[in-house]
């Protein structure tokens, strides 16, 4: 299907869809919740969607960019933990090829850092992806992804998630009007590209780069042995920082707290990532990740679910 022949039957979803949409907001703000779209309103409009989006587009079954788009707008409105992770999960499972990484982009990237951003990008291209911030061994899978994800719709308002909940389903139809269902593969340059402007929002001066790397050195060490694959990590997280260079760990925490809330989650992420290059956290490290978190103002417990860390 030609792509002028994909915008005007899109048009008539898009239509569908957003009277099904407006007529919830309505029935919302009759009931004193005005501009809000309820869990169970996105679940009964989706299913709406699933049922005769195919039919509306003529096709035989409904294009996996729109259905992605679906799942995280449903999990962007989800009040259950568990559940709105794992509807992520399958929203990026669902997705394929250079079209599929585009809305995962528009969608999803904004709220992971850029080592879990690399990590989602793997599943698309089957192996770890290359680019400024490539990860040796990484461990932050789509789990880790959709629990990130997750954390920064909880720190939306309602009003936001509703936004956020209706702008998904669209750019995953405007998705599949540009790509259509047959997706191309994705070539080594439009990785490097994604990742790169998806990490240059991430900057650090080089005081930052030193605190940084402070605490993340201790980590690497917290088990007594500075593994080869740590070192590479902490390389490539900090742009081939030279690891000699560290400061009071003191002052390190001091520094990296006037960072940006977003930034100090990403920084925290690369602490678990490094304490878990041999495949385990040891005690000492995770004593070290509670203490960190602790002082950054970080929920400790979120980070060890996502991480898989069983507590006593």
């Amino acid at each position: 299907m030609e792509k002028k022949n994909r915008e005007n039957t899109a048009n008539k979803l898009k239509s569908v869809f957003n009277l099904l949409w407006n007529e919830a907001i309505k029935i919302n703000s009759e009931r004193g919740n005005k501009d809000l779209v309820s869990y169970m309103d996105i679940v009964r409009i989706s299913d709406a969607i699933r049922s005769e989006g195919a039919d509306i587009l003529g096709l035989e079954s409904l294009p996996s960019q729109i259905d992605s788009g679906l799942k995280f707008g449903t999990a962007a409105l989800d009040p259950n933990k568990a559940r709105a992770e794992e509807t992520i999960k399958n929203g990026l499972a669902g997705l394929g090829g250079a079209g599929g990484l585009a809305l995962a982009s528009i969608c999803l990237a904004q709220f992971m850092n850029p080592g879990l951003w690399a990590g989602v990008v793997a599943v698309f291209v089957g192996g770890v992806a290359a680019g400024p911030f490539v990860i040796v061994g990484i461990t932050a899978g789509l789990a880790v992804a959709a629990g990130a994800v997750y954390t920064a719709f909880q720190k939306m308002s309602p009003e936001e998630r509703t936004a956020k909940a209706h702008a998904f389903v669209m750019k995953g139809i405007d998705n599949w009007i540009e790509h259509g269902s047959d997706d191309k593969p994705i070539d080594r340059a439009q990785v490097e590209n994604i990742i790169t402007k998806d990490a240059s929002d991430f900057n650090l001066s080089i005081e930052d780069t030193i605190a940084v790397a402070t605490i993340l050195l201790n980590i690497a060490n917290a088990d007594g042995i500075f593994l080869k694959n740590e070192e590479i990590k902490i390389q490539n997280l900090l742009n081939d920082y030279d690891v000699d260079k560290r400061i009071k760990t003191s002052d390190a925490l001091e520094h990296i707290k006037s960072f940006s809330t977003q930034k100090i989650d990403l920084i925290i992420n690369w602490c678990f990532q490094i304490a878990h290059s041999d495949q385990q956290f040891h005690e000492n490290e995770v004593d070290i990740l509670q203490r960190y978190c602790k002082k950054l103002g970080v929920d400790f417990n979120t980070y060890a679910s996502q991480y898989g860390i069983m507590l006593s």
